[in-house]
């Protein structure tokens, strides 16, 4: 979630924020704005932004908040993600589990959120993890 102070009274539909004022924008909303994101917006694509790199500058796209309020952290999860993948796809081979049927995790749309959301339940991802041989 994005706070703003309200800098100057302003319009929107029929309401009129006062000066001085917070608007509060949730980024679920962004996240889901099918003019920007396309009608299948609700389904992960992993070539998304590779096929439209500009969705990454986008005034809709804010994973770490925006302006002033951009999280100070954001950087460090990012290469501790980085670093999580790196070591487990050099020292292990990564499989998903044969176990039990798995289908792509959704996310959790049924409880309220003020950001991103997590997943919905039982969307549990399992692999094997089996000693990746040394290369001499």
């Amino acid at each position: 979630m994005m706070g703003r102070k309200v800098l100057e009274p302003t319009r929107i539909g029929d309401k009129i924020l006062k000066k001085g004022g917070t608007v509060l924008v949730p980024s679920r909303q962004l996240h889901s704005n099918a003019n920007v994101w396309g009608t299948n917006h609700p389904q992960f694509s992993e070539t998304r932004f590779a096929k439209n790199p500009s969705l990454a500058r986008h005034s809709s796209y804010r994973p770490f908040g925006g302006g002033v309020s951009l999280c100070p952290g954001r950087k460090l999860a990012r290469e501790q993600v980085f670093t999580l993948v790196a070591i487990l796809i050099h020292r292990f081979d990564v499989r998903l589990s044969h176990g039990k049927k798995q289908v792509f995790p959704q996310l959790n749309v049924s409880t309220p959120a003020l950001g991103v959301t997590g997943p919905a339940k039982d969307m549990d991802v399992y692999v094997e993890l089996n000693q990746a041989e040394k290369s001499t």
